[in-house]
C-alpha cells in the first residue's frame, strides 16, 4: 500500500534478541522450504545478516493448511506499543440492523501489502534450518502489526466506514438494505482495494448473501448466531486440569458472554478455584457442575436479534445475594412462520442441567416457602403485557463486589438497573425505554425524597435516561430470578441456622438427610464424606449432617 510503512520503535534499554531455531517435523520442514522459496520469489523476504533472529513456527488454519508464523516475543518485549483503537465486535454488529444483503471480502495476505520501513527490516530477521532471512513487508506476529493494518484500512474507507462497510483487520463486510444499493456499494468498495494493491480470495467471495460469517458469528438480516465451530470447540473442551487451561476456556466463553444468560454465575464458580491460595488448584464437584453447565448453556445459547433503533428497548433486571443480571430485548411482530416463537427471551437450560448448577433447598417442615425452580415459560399476569415476540438483543450479568453483597435487597435491585443502563448506554441513551423489575422498588427509589450519598450517585446516573418502570411479579420473572440466584454463592445460606445450633430437632435432621439426596452439590459432598474421604471446608457430624467451616477463623 502506497504511503504506509510499518515502523518498529524500540524502548531505550532494549537488547538484541536472537534464538536458536525450533525443531520442526519433516512435513513442517518441507512446507517451510516451499513457503520460503515463494516469499523470496515475491520479494517479501530477503537474505539477512542481522544480529536479530527469531525462530519459526506454524499454525494450522481452518482449511487445514499451515500458516507461517515467526515467534517475535523477544522483539515484541522491547517494542514501544501502538495503542491504536481497535473496533469492538458488538458495536460493529449493531450497524447491521435492517440490512438484507451482505458481502464478506477476505483479503489475501493483506499484511504483506504493507512494507516494513527499510531501517527496521533487520529487526524482523528470523532463523530456520534453511538460513537467515528478514521481511521487507509486514509479517504476522509483530505486536503493532494489527494497529498498523487497521489504521491503513480505516484510511481507505474513512468516508464510508460504518455507512455500508465494516472493517476489522483483514475482514471486510459490505452490507446493504436493497440489492440495488448493494451493487452500488460494491462498485465503490472494490476499486478502492484495487487502487491500494489489496487482493481478495475469489474462492471465498460470495455476493449478495442473506447470511454471512463475520468475526466468529453467523449474521443474517435479523439474527446473530454463535459460530458453529466455536460452539463445537467449547462443547468438546476437556475438563481443565490446571489454572492455565481454565483461563483459556473462560477466555473463549467470555467472548460469547452476551449470548449466555446468567454468565456471571458460571464465571463466579469457576474463577473461585483460580483465586485459591492453598491449595493453588483444586477442582471441586461444584466446579465440575459449573463447567459442564456452562458448556451446555453455550450449546443451547439463543439466537440474538439485531437491534432495531426505531423500536423501544426493554431492560429486564434482577438481583440476588451475589450477582445482578439483565436482558436487553425488543418486541417484534411474530407471524406464524417467524423464527421467533412465542417464548420468553431466552429459554432456560434443560431441567437436568439447571438442577445441577442451581440446587435449591426444598422447604423444610417449618417453612411454607416453595423452592425456587426453573419455569419453562413466563407466566403472564396483569402487571405486564404478553411476552410473545419479545426477542433478546443481549444478556448481561455481573458478580457483586464484596461491599455490594452487604447492600440491602432493595439497593441491589436498584444497582442491577444502574449497571444494566451503564452497560447498554449506547443503546438506551437519548431514547425512551422500559425497565422491568420484580418489584416496584426502582420506581420508589426515583421518587425517594432523601437519599444516601451512594444512592445519590445512582440517582445521578439514572437521571440521564428516559425510562418508565413496569413491575413484573417474582413468579412471572422466574427464569430471570433463578438465573441470578444461587443459595451456595451467598455465604449466609451456607451457615444454615439449623446446622450451626447445638440442639437440633430430630425432624429437622431427618429433613436435611432427605434433601441431601436431591441436591446435586450436597449429595456429592455428603456421599464423599460418608465414604471416609475428605472435602475441604466440610465435615460430617455424628448426626450425619454436613458442616461447613471457615478455615480463616
Amino acid at each position: 500500500m502506497r504511503g504506509v510503512e510499518h515502523s518498529i520503535q524500540l524502548v531505550p534499554d532494549y537488547r538484541v534478541h536472537h534464538q536458536a531455531p525450533y525443531r520442526l517435523s519433516i512435513p513442517e520442514a518441507t512446507e517451510l522450504k516451499r513457503q520460503l522459496e515463494e516469499l523470496l520469489q515475491l520479494g517479501f523476504i530477503k537474505p539477512s545478516n542481522s544480529p536479530w533472529g527469531s525462530p519459526v513456527l506454524f499454525a494450522r488454519k481452518a482449511d487445514g493448511t499451515l500458516r507461517l508464523f515467526i515467534d517475535y516475543r523477544g522483539l515484541n518485549r522491547y517494542t514501544v506499543k501502538n495503542n491504536y483503537p481497535m473496533p469492538r465486535a458488538d458495536e460493529l454488529f449493531d450497524r447491521l440492523a435492517g440490512s438484507r444483503f451482505f458481502k464478506k471480502i477476505d483479503l489475501r495476505s493483506g499484511y504483506h501489502q504493507i512494507r516494513v520501513a527499510t531501517e527496521d527490516q533487520p529487526k524482523t530477521a528470523f532463523r530456520s534450518r534453511f538460513g537467515h532471512n528478514e521481511f521487507t513487508v509486514m509479517p504476522f506476529g509483530l505486536t503493532n502489526a494489527p494497529a498498523t493494518f487497521q489504521a491503513a484500512m480505516n484510511d481507505i474507507f474513512r468516508d464510508i466506514l460504518e455507512e455500508y462497510v465494516l472493517v476489522y483487520l483483514d475482514d471486510i463486510l459490505v452490507y446493504s438494505r436493497t440489492l440495488e444499493d448493494h451493487l452500488r456499494h460494491l462498485r465503490d468498495v472494490l476499486p478502492r482495494l484495487r487502487k491500494h494493491g489489496f487482493y481478495a480470495r475469489l474462492s471465498k467471495c460470495r455476493f449478495a448473501q442473506r447470511k454471512v460469517d463475520f468475526l466468529r458469528h453467523h449474521v443474517s438480516d435479523e439474527d446473530l448466531h454463535m459460530d458453529d465451530a466455536k460452539i463445537t470447540a467449547i462443547a468438546e473442551w476437556p475438563v481443565p486440569t490446571s489454572a492455565k487451561q481454565l483461563h483459556s476456556f473462560l477466555g473463549l466463553t467470555s467472548y460469547y458472554s452476551n449470548f449466555i444468560e446468567g454468565y456471571a454465575r458460571y464465571f463466579y464458580v469457576l474463577t473461585s478455584t483460580l483465586l485459591r491460595k492453598s491449595p493453588p488448584w483444586f477442582w471441586t464437584p461444584l466446579c465440575e457442575d459449573a463447567f459442564r453447565a456452562l458448556k451446555k448453556a453455550v450449546t443451547c445459547a439463543p439466537v440474538l436479534r439485531l437491534p432495531d433503533f426505531d423500536r423501544p428497548f426493554i431492560v429486564t433486571t434482577d438481583a440476588s445475594d451475589f450477582a445482578v443480571r439483565a436482558v436487553l430485548s425488543q418486541v417484534f411482530p411474530s407471524p406464524p412462520d417467524s423464527p421467533y416463537p412465542h417464548v420468553p427471551p431466552s429459554p432456560p437450560p434443560p431441567a437436568d442441567t439447571a438442577s445441577r448448577l442451581t440446587p435449591t433447598l426444598p422447604p423444610l417442615p417449618f417453612t411454607d416457602s416453595p423452592p425456587v425452580t426453573y419455569s419453562p415459560s413466563i407466566v403472564e399476569d396483569e402487571t405486564v403485557e404478553a411476552r410473545a415476540g419479545d426477542c433478546p438483543i443481549a444478556f448481561y450479568s455481573r458478580q457483586l463486589l464484596p461491599a455490594e453483597i452487604n447492600y440491602t435487597a432493595d439497593e441491589r435491585e436498584v444497582l442491577a438497573v444502574v449497571y444494566a443502563t451503564r452497560h447498554w448506554r449506547h443503546y438506551l441513551h437519548g431514547a425512551p425505554f422500559t425497565v422491568r423489575t420484580d418489584n416496584s422498588v426502582v420506581h420508589a427509589f426515583l421518587t425517594k425524597p432523601k437519599l444516601s450519598p451512594r444512592q445519590a450517585r445512582w440517582w445521578r446516573d439514572l437521571s440521564e435516561f428516559s425510562f418508565t418502570t413496569q413491575p413484573i411479579k417474582g413468579e412471572t420473572n422466574r427464569v430471570a430470578d433463578a438465573l441470578s440466584r444461587r443459595p451456595d454463592h451467598n455465604q449466609e445460606p451456607i451457615h444454615l441456622a439449623a446446622i450451626s445450633i447445638t440442639t437440633i430437632d430430630q425432624s429437622v435432621i431427618d429433613a436435611y438427610r432427605t434433601q441431601y439426596r436431591h441436591c446435586p452439590d450436597y449429595h456429592v459432598i455428603h456421599a464423599t464424606l460418608r465414604s471416609g474421604k475428605t472435602v475441604p471446608s466440610y465435615s460430617l457430624g455424628e448426626n450425619d449432617l454436613v458442616y461447613w467451616y471457615d478455615k480463616s477463623g
